[in-house]
This record gives C-alpha cells, structure tokens and sequence, in this order.
C-alpha cells in the first residue's frame, strides 16, 4: 500500500467521525462508542491505534510520512525544518486534504483535477531563503548581492549604490501563505541562471530592480510577500535593463530624447493648428463684412467688383497658404515615420516587443491627429470656396437684380440681410 492511499483511508475515517487534535503528544483522538470496531477498521488499512476514554487513538508519529493537522501547522514547522525529505499529508477539517508524494515530487489533492501547488511554494521559500543565505558570504573580488543575512532571526538587509537608505527584510516565522494555483517555485531557475558566468553582471540589475520594487513598501508582511510573488516580473525588468547595458543604450534616455522629439513634432503640429484657428475665426467676419459691404454700396458698380475681386484673391492666397500647410503636415507626418521605424527597427525592441508600447501609443495619437488636422484644411478650404463663390455671385447679382422683373424679392432679400447683420 502506497503512502498516498494509506493517507486518503486516514482521512475517509476522520472525515466519518469526530475527532480532534492533541498537539501535546502529536496523537488524534477519535470519538466512538463502538472502539473495538473502530480499531479493527483502522488495523485493517495498516492504522496503528490504542483505545483511549472516549474512543481510540493515533499516534501520528507512527505513520508512515509525516501528518500535520491543517496548513498553518505545516507552514509553521516547515519553516525552521530542513525538509523536503520524506511524505506529507495535510488534514483540513471541512477543507482540502494535501499530500505530497517525495519520492514523484509530487502533490495530490482530494480531487486530483485541482491544481494545487501548495508544497512547491512552501518548497520555494525555502529555498529562496537558502539561496539568499548563500549569497551572503563575503567572497573578494566578488559582487555582494545580500549586503547582510541573520539566519537566526531571517533578517536580510540590501543596500543601493545609486538609492538612498537600506532595504530591509524581515522573513516571518510561518512560511507565507501564497496563492496554490500558482507555481511561484519555477522562477528560482532564472534566479539561479542569472548568477551564472555567463551573466554576469545581471545580478546587479536585479538587486537594483529589488531595491526599486520594495524599498517604498513599509509593511514587512508585505515586502516579503512582493519578493516571493513578483519575483519573476522583477529578474525581466532587470534582463531588459541588462540587455539595455550590453547593447550601451539607455532604455530611460531612449525614452527621453523620445519624448523631446514627440514634444516638438506635437509643438509643430499645434502651431499650424493655431493658424488654422486663426484662418477659421476670421472667416465669417471676412465674410460678414463682404456682404455688408454688397448691401451698403449696392448702387456702385466700383465698389462690387472690387468686393468680389478682393474675396477672390483672398481665396486664391488662402489656398496657396493652405496647400503649403498640408505639404508641410505630410512632410511632418514621414519624418515622424521615418524616426519612429528608425526606433523601432532597433534590435533591443525586436527581443523585448513590449517595451515598445509606449512608443507605438504616442505614434498613434501623432497619426490620427495629423489625419484629422488634415481633413480640417480640406474642409475649411472647400467651405471657404463655396461662401465666398456665392457671395460673388450674390455680387454680380446685384447688379442686374434691377433689370429683372423681380424688385420686390431684391428689397426683401436686402431687408433679411440687414436684419441679420444688425445682430
């Protein structure tokens, strides 16, 4: 009989009966008024058991792995224990029952459809700590990644060349209770790779990105808990930043000097934007003024043609103003392209493609600006030929309107105007 199936019939007479724990003498009592039957189906699934008052019991010492009576019991004992080094089985009352098999390096639940990665994560506790500890040692000529380790108190100290003050971090008697549905245990792979020859100088990077990740953390508790669980996100933020050092580029400066060429192109932008604001408020007082102009000198042939003569220059001159505004905002468009692919096109963005979402974002917003401000001109410029075409032909009109039988709809017409410019 394996391990595993001694422990699921363990559990199956726990589960049927009351029970409870006698941490004392590390025995369970289970309450029955039926001993001898109880103890015989016990010895019959390889239980060893004695009759107490109120019923029989186990001496959890005598099974054949390691019984702990509900997580915190295991988190708490395996904390300052060398394992893992033999079986385990958890008993949660009313909860999931664990086993770990030492020998398969492997968990099982209750329901073995559950993923579960409760004793891994134990497992990498440990471990962390321990791979910490060995990275204490004073070695000359070496890179000192933990500045200072207590073992007796797991005290872990950090220091920072380029930040103010010390990090410290203080690993709570009980092993953490961390999420089981994730395997936390397979990033110590890379954290072990990355202090190997052929890295080295990466661990500098990653302590440095530890410091930056806790050091403005104030709750222990907490601290420990963000190493353990963010450990993986902080060894890639330090490969990004190391394979920036390798390559002799500076992702922060990159991302500077790119925001003051994102600066000027938006400046570029905004001041031809302001013209056209400019272009857009003048418009109707332009316009206005021109038919106001038609109403008042309505008996002077001069002043018409001159009227529509001085619109019709306007709007030849604005078009040209304008045509040389979209050559400009095309040209500012394939230059913005052009730097962009440039960026881009570097290696270090080809290996790390998520750091170049910031860069694709304010492209993007360049773009999409550029398109409306370009549909803005054309439209601007065809409503300016249209109105000031009307109002010329309004002009030359006008002059004739006398020789048509139509006097009374011209006086109605200036009436409207007049109205409508009195406001």
């Amino acid at each position: 009989m394996s391990n595993q199936i001694h422990f699921q019939n363990l559990v199956r007479i726990l589960n049927s009966n009351e029970c409870s724990f006698l941490s004392a003498s590390l025995e369970i009592e289970i309450i029955s008024n039926d001993k001898a039957i109880l103890s015989q189906k016990l010895s019959d699934h390889k239980i060893e058991s004695a009759q107490s008052s109120q019923g029989v019991l186990i001496n959890t010492r005598a099974l054949p792995y390691k019984f702990f009576w509900q997580d915190l019991d295991f988190r708490r004992k395996l904390r300052n224990s060398e394992g893992f080094n033999t079986d385990y089985g958890i008993y949660n009352q009313n909860g999931l029952d664990r086993f770990w098999d030492n020998d398969n390096d492997t968990s099982f639940t209750k329901d073995e459809k559950d993923v579960d990665f409760f004793f891994q994560n134990i497992r990498y506790q440990k471990s962390l700590l321990k791979f910490l500890e060995s990275e204490s040692e004073f070695i000359p000529d070496k890179f000192h990644f933990v500045d200072y380790f207590d073992s007796s108190s797991s005290t872990i100290i950090f220091t920072s060349n380029s930040e103010p003050g010390k990090l410290i971090l203080y690993f709570p008697d009980t092993c953490l209770e961390l999420d089981d549905k994730i395997n936390f245990e397979k990033v110590l792979p890379d954290l072990k790779d990355a202090f190997s020859e052929k890295n080295k100088n990466l661990p500098v990077f990653i302590k440095s990105e530890i410091y930056r990740t806790i050091f403005h953390l104030e709750d222990d508790l907490e601290r420990v808990n963000v190493l353990l669980t963010d450990l993986s996100n902080i060894i890639k933020r330090a490969k990004v930043n190391f394979y920036v050092y390798l390559n002799d580029l500076s992702i922060d400066e990159v991302k500077k000097q790119y925001s003051e060429f994102k600066s000027n192109f938006f400046e570029d932008l905004s001041i031809m934007m302001g013209k056209l604001t400019s272009y857009i408020v003048a418009f109707p007082i332009t316009s206005t003024a021109a038919i106001y102009g038609i109403i008042k000198f309505d008996k002077s042939p001069m002043a018409l043609i001159l009227i529509s003569l001085s619109l019709l220059i306007a709007s030849i001159y604005i078009s040209i103003i304008l045509r040389f505004h979209r050559l400009d905002l095309k040209f500012l468009d394939r230059s913005f392209q052009k730097e962009y692919n440039d960026l881009i096109g570097h290696k270090f963005f080809t290996t790390h493609k998520s750091q170049k979402e910031d860069f694709r974002l304010v492209f993007d917003k360049f773009r999409l600006r550029a398109k409306h401000l370009n549909l803005l001109i054309g439209s601007y410029l065809a409503i300016t030929w249209v109105i000031n075409v009307a109002i010329i032909v309004f002009a030359f009109y006008n002059l004739y309107l006398d020789s048509v039988p139509f006097s009374n709809i011209k006086q109605f017409l200036f009436s409207a105007i007049r109205l409508f410019t009195s406001f």
